[in-house]
């Protein structure tokens, strides 16, 4: 099934940015792991313009697109969907409660810098932007955070790139 996506991306590479879009944005709101399909997109946009450099430029902003759009509508569920129900669950349990709050009170005050360290980490994505979305951060600082992930989406990119180029020169 991966040769026959390869094959369908280098028949059609710029009409599957909105498909590689939709997949992580749609496994981030749906809390699937994204660190292989990130990888995975490195490899394929490498094997599809046989250039480490131009397949790396290309799959960076795809990814870094696809998962803040996945993380910013995680957010939006989170707030003003399930917002009052897991209050109402954290709110059964007096140690969660306390150390809800205690976290909350953090978040409120470095919203931005927090949200940029944990995106600079491998904590998942999608169960991160639910979790902000309960507590009292501000869209915008969450937003604004998001722009650290940029690393993390290069970091990954670059690996499936080099798997590529490693499997390139294993076949040569």
């Amino acid at each position: 099934m991966f040769h026959q996506f390869i094959d369908w991306v280098k028949d059609h590479p710029y009409q599957s940015i909105g498909y590689s879009i939709y997949v992580l944005a749609f496994s981030v709101i749906f809390t699937i792991p994204i660190s292989y399909t990130i990888m995975m997109l490195g490899y394929t946009y490498t094997q599809v313009f046989n250039s480490k450099l131009y397949g790396f430029l290309f799959a960076v902003p795809i990814v870094f697109t696809g998962t803040v759009l996945g993380g910013l509508g995680a957010f939006m569920l989170s707030r003003y969907l399930f917002k009052d129900f897991i209050k109402d669950q954290i709110s059964h349990s007096t140690w969660l409660s306390h150390n809800f709050n205690i976290i909350d009170e953090i978040i409120t005050e470095e919203g931005k810098l927090i949200v940029a360290l944990i995106r600079l980490t491998f904590a998942p994505f999608g169960i991160t932007s639910y979790i902000m979305g309960v507590s009292s951060i501000k869209f915008w600082d969450f937003a604004i955070g998001h722009l650290s992930y940029i690393f993390m989406s290069s970091s990954l990119c670059f690996i499936g790139c080099s798997l590529y180029t490693a499997v390139d020169n294993e076949k040569g």
